[in-house]
């Protein structure tokens, strides 16, 4: 259990550092006037957040039993 508790650990914060580079890009994509893509990154900025909310409660559950 203690292996596959590190493996969420690890894959939680690829998470979390991928949804930061998605927020400076975001960003960037503002700042050229690029509406369709920013959208597109803001779509893909919430599928991260939600991968975040799951990979958080399946490491709940590994760490309950």
């Amino acid at each position: 259990m203690r292996v596959a508790s590190l493996d969420a650990v690890y894959i939680s914060t690829a998470a979390q550092c991928d949804y930061l580079s998605v927020l400076t890009g975001a960003e960037r994509l503002l700042k050229s006037n690029r509406p369709y893509l920013y959208a597109r990154v803001l779509v893909f900025y919430v599928f991260m957040k939600l991968l975040m909310v799951v990979f958080k409660l399946f490491q709940k559950s590994i760490t309950k039993t």
